[in-house]
């Protein structure tokens, strides 16, 4: 059993990944196919290859057709193919697979918004028929899959009113917007169930913002353009919109040397950045606050990769509370150790004598 190739494939289109079974024996080898096994979190997870019949002294080839995600971020996936045939257990071939991934250029989302109110006093004051008129951009260099742009209240905030929260937009090119507008109102009060009378107190509203690329069925959408912000809009006090955007974060570098020590470095772009963390699979390796990283934005960290497959996640978070993710698959030499079962401890028997009967 061998890989053919190819060596290396682009996030978004369908792979042909091609195997070569040889059988050396002199009969047939009837109803062969291939697993796929990988890290549960590889897009090939428990992918199979059907391959059928091999004829005596000749050989057939497999296909595995992976579509691969079309968000999914530079790197390599490893895999191994298990050979079986149908109805026996034991494997009969295995191959290890190593495919580059080659990225393709991705959105990024930012909006800016603003308050319409009939007052004309340029605030929300309780009572008001508003609209909260939101734009969505594309800051990022590649076009976006269609969006799912909703608007709605933190928790059970019963003064609030919204309509039309849910909007769904169509793909945006790079530097491309589209803007929505949401009714809004605020009440003076709230009627309890009890009949109690609750005036509003607050000095501002809390929204949730959450835009997200919508992918059609079948197409694995992880690692997806998202953008989340809680939105904070005064009452009864002057209303000053900014622009909310995600932080810029890019790979610059990824280098595994001896003893898998593993350098990552990255560019991150944001005047408001808060700060910057890293975390390999669930533990945190690294914080930065944002003062301490150079006017280039440039940002090294360095991890010690268990054999296998490691989820590192570079996290950047700004001022406004909005992320940006870099999630990298990397991997690290040598063989994972296998978990064993614990031996069941041995009991000892104890023998009890018979006690007199108690009449």
């Amino acid at each position: 059993l061998t890989y053919s190739g190819p060596a290396a494939v682009t996030a978004g289109e369908t792979a042909s990944l091609t195997f070569q079974i040889a059988n050396a024996a002199g009969v047939d080898l009837g109803r062969l196919y291939g697993v796929v096994k990988a890290d549960k979190f590889s897009p090939l997870w428990e992918d199979e290859v059907v391959i059928g019949v091999v004829p005596p002294k000749g050989s057939a080839t497999g296909t595995l057709n992976f579509k691969v995600p079309p968000r999914l971020y530079g790197g390599e996936e490893r895999f191994n193919l298990e050979l079986f045939q149908d109805g026996r257990s034991e494997r009969l071939a295995s191959v290890p697979v190593r495919v580059q991934i080659q990225p393709v250029a991705r959105p990024r989302f930012s909006y800016t918004w603003r308050l319409e109110e009939p007052g004309g006093d340029g605030q929300l004051n309780p009572g008001e028929a508003a609209a909260l008129q939101l734009t969505l951009k594309n800051d990022g260099e590649g076009t976006s899959a269609k969006i799912d742009l909703r608007v709605f209240k933190e928790g059970e905030d019963h003064f609030v009113q919204l309509s039309d929260t849910r909007s769904k937009l169509e793909p945006l090119a790079k530097g491309g917007t589209a803007t929505v507008k949401i009714p809004l109102t605020v009440k003076k009060e709230w009627l309890r169930s009890d009949k109690t009378v609750m005036p509003f107190t607050g000095d501002a509203i809390k929204l949730l913002v959450r835009a997200e690329e919508r992918f059609d069925e079948g197409i694995d959408g992880r690692y997806r353009a998202t953008m989340f912000n809680t939105l904070t809009i005064p009452v009864n006090a002057p209303v000053v919109p900014h622009a909310i955007a995600q932080p810029a974060m890019v790979l610059v570098a990824n280098t595994i040397g001896a003893d898998n020590a593993a350098t990552v470095t990255v560019k991150v772009v944001d005047p408001g950045l808060k700060f910057l963390t890293v975390f390999q699979d669930e533990d945190k390796t690294a914080l930065l606050p944002a003062a301490k990283l150079g006017a280039d934005g440039l940002f090294t960290t360095t991890l010690t990769l268990k054999p296998g497959a490691n989820s590192v996640r570079i996290v950047a978070i700004d001022q406004d509370d909005v992320d940006e993710v870099l999630p990298l698959r990397l991997w690290g030499e040598g063989t994972k150790p296998e978990k064993t079962a614990a031996k069941p401890e041995a009991k000892m028997k104890v023998q009890v004598e018979a006690g007199p009967v108690i009449p």
